[in-house]
């Protein structure tokens, strides 16, 4: 395991054109709000899955759902991989560490 991280202030520069800045805050919503998206639909798939009815309904409704959760983890995909190079672009700024301060 490695050692942990003195939690310290360090800048982290993203190097972006000024036309990608609302184009990534986009990327970033559609990451954070995934999880809570993908949630919603297992909740629902349970709720159809745990109620009595059965069926030709059930299973078309079960389709629409999956197809569903496919289309958004696609979205979400798309965003991860356009945010990628720009974090990977990024540089970081540590002073304390550059200056030799590390925790003992």
């Amino acid at each position: 395991m490695a050692a942990k991280t003195e939690d310290r202030n360090v800048l982290v520069c993203v190097p972006l054109m000024a036309s990608q800045i609302e184009d990534a805050r986009g990327m970033s919503r559609a990451l954070a709000e995934f999880p809570t998206i993908a949630w919603n639909y297992a909740d629902r798939i349970h709720a159809l899955l745990s109620g009595d009815a059965s069926g030709e309904a059930v299973g078309q409704e079960l389709a629409q759902l999956v197809h569903g959760l496919r289309i958004d983890a696609e979205r979400a995909h798309v965003a991860a991989l356009g945010l990628r190079p720009m974090v990977e672009a990024a540089k970081i700024v540590d002073p304390k560490g550059q200056e030799g301060e590390r925790p003992q």
